[in-house]
């Protein structure tokens, strides 16, 4: 099976849904000016904030082969396809956020 791809997709979809909601309320209520540029930081912002709590839960919380294969094959090609601009491989302690310009 393909467990991992699966998450992945599952942890895209919620993180981008959650995002389009909280810039729409951001420019309905706040009637805030949102750029491109903007919405991309945040997104990548996002996405590498569910990366590295997938990596603390793994390395510091549960400390289960099983788990850790499933983070590992969650976002081991998403990691390679975007040449390290996801926060960085797993089982590292710091933490470097970037993006393709």
């Amino acid at each position: 099976m393909h467990h991992g791809p699966t998450q992945l997709l599952q942890i895209l979809l919620s993180e981008s849904v959650y995002l389009i909601w909280v810039l729409r309320c951001e420019r309905v209520i706040q009637e805030k000016i949102i750029t491109e540029r903007k919405i991309s930081t945040r997104w990548h912002h996002a996405i590498n904030e569910r990366l590295t709590i997938n990596e603390v839960t793994t390395t510091k919380l549960i400390r289960n082969r099983k788990y850790t294969e499933l983070i590992k094959g969650t976002w081991e090609l998403a990691i390679k396809k975007t040449r390290g601009t996801l926060a960085h491989q797993p089982h590292q302690s710091e933490v470097l956020v970037g993006r393709i310009a």
